[in-house]
């Protein structure tokens, strides 16, 4: 188990205090870290707002995009102006 390492770091760190301790402390902090991990998952973002509605593709607007935008009109005539107004 991949928890070992902090067992033995524990245990050689209170050898250093009184005997009696080290069994009870150990143990404790064991389980303490074993019960951390397993309760870690999935964190839920926290948000002041939630989103409404799922986006299929969050990088686009959820908006109406069907806008026709610099529309203009090419025809010799107006060629012909721009041409002469240099």
């Amino acid at each position: 188990m991949e928890l070992t390492w902090l067992y033995k770091v524990i245990k050689t760190f209170l050898s250093y205090f009184k005997k009696p301790l080290i069994p009870l402390l150990t143990s404790y902090l064991y389980i303490k870290v074993i019960k951390k991990k397993l309760h870690m998952g999935i964190i839920k973002d926290k948000k002041k707002f939630e989103r409404t509605k799922e986006q299929t593709n969050p990088t686009n607007p959820t908006g109406n995009t069907n806008i026709n935008t610099n529309d203009f009109d090419i025809n010799e005539k107006t060629i012909k102006n721009q041409q002469n107004k240099k």
